[in-house]
C-alpha cells in the first residue's frame, strides 16, 4: 500500500505553495494519467489493472492534504 511520507509531504507542500487548489487537483490528476499511462509505454498493460486502486490511494492523499 502506497502512504505518503513525510518527506515527500513536505515536498508536496513545497511545490504545492505556489498554486491554488485547483491548480493542484490538476497537477494531481496529470501525475495520475502519467502513472497509468506509464504501463503502456513500458510494456506492462497486464499490471496496469492492479496498479489503478494504489495510484487512486495516493491522488486521494494528495488531494486531502490540499484540502481540495
Amino acid at each position: 500500500r502506497l502512504r505518503v511520507t513525510e518527506s515527500a509531504a513536505a515536498r508536496l507542500w513545497a511545490y504545492a505553495a505556489g498554486l491554488d487548489r485547483r491548480e493542484f487537483a490538476v497537477c494531481a490528476g496529470s501525475v495520475g494519467l502519467t502513472m497509468a499511462e506509464s504501463f503502456l509505454r513500458h510494456g506492462r498493460a497486464g499490471e496496469a489493472a492492479g496498479a489503478v486502486p494504489g495510484m487512486v490511494r495516493a491522488l486521494k492523499q494528495a488531494l486531502s492534504l490540499a484540502g481540495a
